[in-house]
């Protein structure tokens, strides 16, 4: 079977990746957290402390709470200088 163009080529874009999420590792950590706030959003949504607000998570826990997304940018800043954290606005829920 010959090569492909493809197979005698890394491909740029893939190395390139792999080279920022090994000098970068706090990015994986971001989409973690992300992925996170994703699957907890509909129920937080549903409790009227989080509703219509700003959260902040780490390490899979609420960590942080604000009606104002820049107010919690900077609380979250002081509590966690080195970052990692993810920030998420919970919307009401859909009404019927």
């Amino acid at each position: 079977m010959a090569k492909t163009k493809k197979d005698d080529v890394d491909c740029p874009i893939t190395s390139r990746a792999a080279s920022v999420r090994q000098l970068h590792p706090a990015a994986d950590k971001f989409k973690l957290e992300r992925d996170y706030f994703r699957q907890i959003k509909d129920e937080l949504a549903e409790n009227p402390k989080y509703c219509d607000k700003f959260v902040a998570v780490l390490d899979n826990e609420v960590v942080g709470l604000s009606t104002e997304r820049r107010e919690l940018q900077i609380q979250m800043s002081k509590r966690f200088p080195h970052g990692g954290f993810y920030i998420g606005k919970v919307y009401p829920p859909p009404k019927d």
